[in-house]
């Protein structure tokens, strides 16, 4: 894995966190029931990004095929 995959992977992990803690900060009122449904869109989103990264050819191990 080059450098600039694995800080790639970095940065949508650190995403993903980010949008999680703003989830949970929302989720304590009934009026943020739209900007939670908004960040969960955007976490979904975020993990298929994370899921398409890694499944990569780039990122793949002759190891993962034994």
């Amino acid at each position: 894995m080059k450098g600039g995959q694995l800080y790639r992977l970095m940065d949508l992990i650190e995403d993903i966190r980010k949008v999680d803690a703003m989830i949970l900060l929302h989720k304590g009122t009934a009026e943020d029931s739209l900007l939670i449904d908004q960040y969960e869109a955007r976490k979904t989103k975020l993990m298929g990004q994370l899921i398409d990264e890694l499944v990569s050819p780039e990122i793949q191990s002759p190891k993962a095929f034994r």
